[in-house]
C-alpha cells in the first residue's frame, strides 16, 4: 500500500468528499506538493445565480466544481487574469440587457480585456462564451452571473450534458492537480426532514434550518407539495469514476465543511458506502471548529453516529470500522459545545479513536499544513497497525 508507494516516491492519494469552499484553502496546499488528491464534489447548489442556469438547463449545479478545479489550477502554468476571470461576477445592478451586450463584447477574441492572454486560452473562453451566449434563453437573468460557472454550462451542454469531457477540458486548460469528480450525473435537489416533521428544499436553505435534521434526502423536484409533504426521494447512482476513485485511495476523508449540504449529501448515493466498506486504507473525520448552523448543539459522538448512519444507508452490513477509523480534533479548537467529556470513551466504543492532533493555529480555522499533517499521521498510524 502506502509503504510501498513511499519506495517509488508517489505521493499518497488523499479523497475528499466535499462542496462548498472550505476545503478550498487545503486543496491548494496539497495541489502544491502532492498531485494525486481526488475531490469527490457536491452539484445540488440551488441559490443565487445557480438557480437562475439550473431552472433553464436543467443541469446539476457547477459552481462547487468551478471552486475546486480553481483551487487545484497551478498558478506557475495558468496567468492570474484567467483565474481571476473565472472566478468573476457580473455586477448584480444594472439592466439585464447591458449586461448581456457586455458578455457578447467579451466573447469576441479582439476585446481589450484579452490584450494580454495568450491567444489559444482567448481562443478556448470566447469559445465558452460564445456556445453559452448562443443557447440562453431571452429571459436569462444575468444580474450575479458567475462568468465560470457560465464557461462550465457551456461545454457541459457543448459535449452532450457529460461531465466527462468538460471536466478533461478543464482540468487541462487549467493544469489541474488532481482530480475533480461529481459525485452523481443527475440533475437533482437536497432536502431534509427536521425534527418537527416539516421539510425544507434546497441547498441554499440548509444556513437558516433553525431545528435539528431528522434525515437528508435527493429529490428531482425543485419545491415542496407543501411544507408537511416530502417530494419523491430518491438515490442515484454514483457518477461514472466515483467508485474507482475511492478504490484507488490511500486515506478518505470526510472534513470539515457544512455537515449536511457539503459532507454527508455526497455518501447518500448509491454505490459510495459499499465502495468506502471495500477499500483497505484509513478513513477520517474531522468535524468543524466553530459553529455549523446546520448543526446547531448537535455533539461530535452524534455527528459521528449520523455519518456512520448515513454510510449504512448504502452499506448496511458493515462495521463501523468499515467506514471510519478517526476523528480528528484540535486540543485547543472552538467546537462550541459539540464536545462531549467522555468523547473519547464513546467514540471508542464505536470502534473509532479520538485523536487529539494540532489543526489550527488560531483556535478557528484549519490550518493547511497542520491538516495535511495529521492526515499523514492518520495514515502511518494506520500502515504500522494494519500491514
Amino acid at each position: 500500500m502506502w509503504e510501498q508507494d513511499r519506495n517509488t516516491g508517489k505521493s499518497p492519494s488523499f479523497l475528499f468528499f466535499t462542496g462548498g469552499s472550505a476545503l478550498r484553502a487545503l486543496s491548494s496546499c496539497l495541489a502544491s506538493s502532492n498531485p494525486h488528491s481526488i475531490h469527490i464534489v457536491t452539484t445540488f447548489d440551488s441559490g443565487g445565480s445557480t438557480a437562475e442556469i439550473r431552472r433553464c438547463f436543467a443541469i446539476p449545479a457547477m459552481g462547487d466544481i468551478r471552486n475546486r478545479l480553481l483551487a487545484l489550477a497551478d498558478p506557475g502554468k495558468v496567468s492570474p487574469h484567467i483565474l481571476d476571470f473565472l472566478q468573476m461576477r457580473l455586477p448584480t445592478t444594472g439592466e439585464p440587457a447591458s449586461l448581456l451586450m457586455e458578455l457578447q463584447a467579451m466573447a469576441k477574441q479582439d476585446h481589450p480585456f484579452w490584450s494580454d492572454t495568450e491567444p489559444h486560452d482567448v481562443a478556448f473562453l470566447c469559445h465558452g462564451l460564445q456556445g453559452i451566449l448562443q443557447r440562453l434563453p431571452k429571459h436569462f437573468d444575468l444580474r450575479g452571473a458567475s462568468v465560470g460557472n457560465l464557461l462550465l454550462t457551456s461545454v457541459y451542454l457543448e459535449h452532450g450534458r457529460d461531465f466527462e469531457p468538460m471536466l478533461d477540458c478543464f482540468s487541462h486548460f487549467l493544469h489541474v492537480r488532481g482530480q475533480v469528480l461529481p459525485v452523481v450525473d443527475e440533475a437533482l435537489h437536497l432536502g431534509c426532514e427536521l425534527e418537527d416533521g416539516s421539510f425544507v428544499l434546497g441547498q441554499h436553505k440548509f444556513k437558516m434550518l433553525g431545528l435539528r435534521v431528522r434525515r437528508i434526502f435527493l429529490t428531482v423536484h425543485e419545491r415542496l407539495l407543501s411544507e408537511k409533504t416530502v417530494c419523491d426521494v430518491c438515490r442515484p447512482p454514483a457518477a461514472k469514476g466515483v467508485s474507482a476513485g475511492i478504490g484507488r485511495a490511500d486515506v478518505i476523508c470526510y472534513p470539515m465543511g457544512s455537515f449536511y449540504s457539503s459532507v454527508l449529501v455526497n455518501l447518500l448515493v448509491r454505490g459510495v458506502g459499499k465502495a468506502i466498506a471495500r477499500r483497505n486504507c484509513p478513513k477520517i473525520f474531522i468535524p468543524n471548529l466553530g459553529w455549523d448552523p446546520e448543526l446547531g448543539n448537535t455533539s461530535l459522538v452524534s455527528q459521528t453516529d449520523i455519518l456512520l448512519e448515513t454510510l449504512r444507508r448504502d452499506a448496511p452490513f458493515a462495521d463501523n470500522r468499515d467506514l471510519l477509523h478517526y476523528v480528528l480534533c484540535d486540543p485547543k479548537g472552538d467546537y462550541q459545545g459539540r464536545m462531549d467529556e467522555d468523547c473519547a470513551k464513546r467514540l471508542a466504543q464505536m470502534g473509532v479513536t479520538l485523536r487529539f492532533v494540532p489543526l489550527t493555529r488560531d483556535g478557528r480555522l484549519h490550518d493547511p499544513l497542520l491538516t495535511i499533517a495529521a492526515l499523514e499521521g492518520c495514515l502511518r498510524d494506520y500502515c504500522e497497525h494494519h500491514f
